[in-house]
């Protein structure tokens, strides 16, 4: 007979799906998920589990990574951001900093639950851009510009600069 299929949400709600034959014996079932997390499909046939049914399934959503904290930044110095994926789910974060289409090292410090600290030394006195993606998904806003002053063209002003010896 035709399979049957229930799909469950991380806290046991049911998921609409539908399902359609797509050809001898092959069905398709489409559903979305609702929130971020693990997913019980489990599909029966005469009242009876598939082998391996429950399916264990991971919804996950990009639009839930924050990055924060981009300051801009001085040539030569270590420019510091931060990156929260922990309300998105399940999957792979990559970060890509560069300047005039090169790539500039970076370095990613977990923080735990999802959350990273990272760090570039800009060597070139131009606006740098941050790419984040989650699960090959560009997150919100990405990519987001850093702007690199160079340390030799610090401009101080106010009244208390002209009272101190220099």
């Amino acid at each position: 007979g035709d399979p049957e299929v229930k799909i469950l949400s991380p806290i046991k709600d049911i998921v609409t799906s539908s399902i359609r034959c797509v050809g001898e014996g092959q069905f398709e079932v489409d559903y979305t998920p609702e929130m971020v997390g693990d997913h019980q499909v489990e599909v029966k046939i005469a009242g009876l589990h598939v082998q391996g049914s429950p399916f264990i399934v991971k919804a996950y959503d990009a639009s839930q990574v924050l990055v924060t904290d981009i300051q801009p930044g001085t040539v030569g110095k270590p420019v510091y951001f931060s990156i929260d994926a922990s309300q998105a789910g399940a999957g792979n974060l990559e970060i890509i900093v560069s300047v005039n289409g090169r790539n500039v090292p970076n370095y990613v410090q977990s923080e735990g639950n999802a959350k990273f600290r990272v760090n570039f030394k800009p060597q070139e006195c131009q606006s740098h851009y941050l790419s984040v993606k989650f699960n090959n998904e560009p997150v919100p806003n990405s990519p987001f510009e850093c702007k690199i002053r160079d340390s030799q063209q610090l401009v101080v002003n106010g009244p208390g600069v002209k009272m101190c010896p220099v």
